[in-house]
């Protein structure tokens, strides 16, 4: 759990609303948050679970499916079906190893396998989003900029990068790759595993899956197959995991079979995640999600999140249908910390979920619970972004509206006065006005990717995260390089460029770093590196890691290769 847990807190709530006081920073943790006990769980839970498709091991090896079930499989697990070629195939009762079912491969050993269909070139590689957007009709996001990265280069073959709180996935030619922390399974392994070291390491999964998108929140990750298929692993304290079941951590993936009224859940599109739930576009152009819908007590606070009006804290264990005006079709999800944006194929921008920070969702209403439109934000916006407690849109015009919380993160106010912003705005940026491409946020910065390549950040830069070298000096801090900090710390209130010759940026609002790929195919990060998540090599202890977290934080953009 990060610093920056602050505008969730219930000391915030017990505030009046309309002060503009800072929020108080909850400490970093180096456990996985637990549930909120007095949490309602859903009453939907189904007596057979679905799980894991194979025994535990600590490194991905080449090896058939067992039949028999680890310790943290659920009782009357499902397992993949016989002679299944393409997706897991549902099955009411565990399937005995067999030899027609495909072996759990590494991705080093899958991209030797022989196979008619293994593809050679970066262009074929990178062409499974493009598949999957033409099949499924619908303006499906893949990397903040789709581009084919050159081959032979550093990040040859990569056609999604995701970040979560501290760990990181790219898609590598339809598999998936990790770095950084394991603590609740999330990064695919057990948790006696450790954080996870460049190069980045393959998911086991069976080796002819093919994934298109990935998304990793605080402690759980969800990633889509090109066939539809959605897996999901790592923390599961509010069902966040949609397996229907509560607690227990899963390091190896699973498939959701059913929603939550047993109906097959299937056609999936792409996905999100926030802090402790998770969100899915099908291909009809609905939206899913499931986890916590509530307060956790601990800081975070999702209330609305199931987007059918129910404003009650419990935890949603299968996918449940968010509930839109009839005929609306959505093309896009973005998942803040605790609030969801979707865009539907009006150009329309909806939002829900985030509690009582209802200027997160932009809309001036305090209904959480119940997808709202924003009608401040004009008709051609092309592109959403959520973040932590702040939303941006961008319209064709490539200019950027903004609202949240936050004021200051967006670049409004100065260190005297920081304003809530509940309805959108229009940014006023000399350097960015009309030429912004794309738009990433961290959980406490902004980077906008201008049309000539060069990238802008602004925000809070307490552990380095806007990278023009401004950070905290955390050998002054108490005790020294420790985890703590205020909101609006080390600001950079207004756009500097921070690194040129861009293709994509990536962020995450639960996470306090950043992603670039260039246009030459090379990989850049910077921010905070606990458990390595920056992808340089660099280690802590766990020790060093509990008790001064910044120890290697990195305020500047650096190559990186970690795969």
């Amino acid at each position: 759990m990060t610093g920056l847990a602050i505008l969730f807190s219930a000391k915030l709530f017990s505030e009046d609303l309309s002060t503009n006081s800072a929020a108080p920073a909850n400490a970093d943790t180096n456990a996985p948050a637990t549930s909120d006990a007095s949490a309602t769980p859903s009453t939907n839970i189904a007596s057979t679970p679905d799980a894991p498709v194979t025994t535990d091991t600590n490194a991905p090896t080449a090896a058939e499916i067992p039949a028999a079930a680890n310790t943290n499989t659920p009782p009357a697990a499902d397992a993949l079906a016989e002679g299944s070629t393409n997706a897991p195939a549902v099955a009411d009762t565990p399937a005995p190893t067999n030899t027609d079912t495909p072996p759990m491969v590494p991705d080093a050993a899958a991209a030797t396998t022989a196979s008619t269909d293994t593809k050679t070139s970066a262009g074929a590689d990178a062409s499974a989003m493009a598949d999957a957007k033409a099949s499924s009709g619908l303006d499906i996001p893949g990397p903040t900029i789709a581009f084919i990265p050159p081959e032979g280069s550093d990040a040859a073959g990569v056609t999604q990068v995701a970040l979560g709180e501290y760990s990181m996935f790219f898609v590598v030619n339809g598999r998936i790759k990790v770095l950084g922390s394991n603590r609740a399974d999330e990064g695919g392994f057990d948790k006696d595993h450790g954080s996870i070291n460049i190069p980045a390491k393959p998911i086991m999964v069976p080796a002819n899956l093919k994934f298109v998108n990935v998304a990793c929140g605080g402690y759980q990750t969800i990633a889509v197959e090109d066939t539809g298929q959605v897996w999901t692993w790592g923390g599961n304290d509010h069902g966040e995991l949609g397996i229907g079941v509560v607690d227990n951590d899963f390091h190896i993936p699973a498939p959701i079979k059913t929603d939550i009224n047993g109906d097959p859940f299937d056609n999936v599109v792409d996905v999100a995640s926030g802090f402790h739930f998770f969100a899915a576009l099908k291909k009809d152009g609905s939206v899913w999600t499931w986890g916590l819908s509530g307060d956790d007590k601990a800081g975070y606070d999702s209330t609305g999140i199931v987007g059918n009006g129910d404003k009650t804290t419990h935890n949603v264990i299968r996918p449940s249908k968010v509930i839109f005006p009839e005929g609306t079709v959505i093309t896009r999800i973005s998942a803040g910390m605790n609030f969801l944006m979707a865009m539907d194929k009006t150009g329309g921008v909806w939002s829900w979920g985030g509690g009582k920070v209802y200027e997160s969702r932009g809309t001036g209403s305090r209904d959480a619970a119940t997808p709202t439109k924003l009608e401040k934000l004009p008709s051609d916006i092309k592109a959403i972004t959520a973040g932590n407690g702040c939303g941006y849109a961008l319209d064709s015009k490539g200019n950027l509206w903004g609202w949240g919380y936050y004021g200051g993160y967006l670049g409004m106010g100065d260190s005297s006065d920081y304003p809530r912003v509940p309805l959108p705005v229009k940014l006023d940026f000399p350097e960015l006005n009309g030429r912004v491409k794309a738009v990433a946020m961290s959980e406490v910065t902004t980077h906008a990717l201008r049309d000539d390549g060069t990238l802008w950040g602004w925000g809070s830069s307490a552990m380095g995260a806007v990278g023009n070298g401004t950070m905290n000096d955390w050998t002054k801090s108490d005790p020294t390089y420790t985890w703590d900090w205020l909101p609006y710390e080390s600001m950079v209130m207004k756009p500097v460029q921070v690194l040129d010759g861009v293709a994509a940026v990536y962020g995450s609002a639960q996470g306090p770093y950043v992603y670039a790929i260039k246009k030459n195919g090379e990989i850049w990060s910077w921010g905070r590196n606990k458990t390595g998540a920056l992808g340089n090599g660099i280690m802590m202890s766990s020790d060093t890691a509990a008790k001064h977290p910044d120890t290697n934080d990195v305020p500047t953009p650096k190559r990186i290769k970690p795969l």
